[in-house]
């Protein structure tokens, strides 16, 4: 009942002429949303569609991204990756890169689910071009930290394709760019993640090498040095 009614009163918002007072109230609703999925919430399909029929004839670029890119969480939600695949493509879509005010940091996100649905269906050189987009708006969009995480996950995907040396290239560089950035443990994760694959391919002599003095500090949280 209670998404029949809120269902009833965005009906009747867009049917109606629309004003500055309901694109407010409906862009409040939309953040609502994305505050839940940052909260780890749950939402449904219906919960979001109201906002994207809306924002596609009322709404600014960026409003269209943000409705598009949570109806796609929805459906991924659900278990429906191809539609969610259809959603974030539509996101990206929206997003107006030549405006000043683009969005590049949901713009990221919108890529960097792209990628996540493409290594679960083991799309893995997909992945890798939807994670290097999404590294790309995250720096525009000076977003520091959702750019070294999306950078990491080139870690995974070089994995998967066999890329061993690209493994090893990748965790040293976002290592480095961790500890510039302020992030000691995330540093250390990636290190971690190099030498797995050092140990998997049985490149022992390398292993000693590839820590140097300050790692070892941070690797001391992590891992036992006797």
């Amino acid at each position: 009942m209670k998404h029949l009614l809120t269902f009833i009163m965005l009906l009747l918002v867009l049917t109606c002429c629309t004003t500055e007072t309901d694109r407010n109230r409906m862009r409040a609703g939309l953040d609502s949303i994305n505050v839940r999925n940052r909260n780890g919430q749950p939402f449904t399909v219906s919960d979001v569609q109201p906002y994207v029929e809306f924002f596609d004839e009322h709404g600014t670029p960026n409003d269209r991204l943000l409705a598009h890119y949570l109806l796609g969480l929805a459906y991924y939600d659900h278990g429906e990756a191809p539609m969610a695949l259809q959603c974030y493509q539509d996101a990206a879509d929206c997003a107006d890169t030549t405006a000043a005010d683009c969005d590049y940091a949901q713009l990221a996100r919108v890529y960097g689910q792209m990628a996540n649905v493409f290594y679960y269906q083991g799309l893995y050189q997909e992945q890798l071009q939807k994670t290097i987009i999404s590294v790309k708006y995250a720096w525009k969009g000076r977003d520091t930290l959702l750019a070294l995480n999306n950078y990491e996950q080139i870690i995974h995907a070089y994995r998967m394709l066999g890329q061993f040396d690209s493994v090893i290239y990748v965790c040293q560089q976002v290592s480095t760019l961790y500890r510039k950035y302020g992030y000691k443990s995330s540093a250390a994760r990636a290190l971690v993640s190099g030498m797995r694959t050092l140990i998997s391919n049985k490149e022992f002599n390398k292993v000693k090498n590839y820590i140097d003095v300050n790692s070892l500090i941070e690797f001391k949280f992590i891992i036992p040095i006797k």
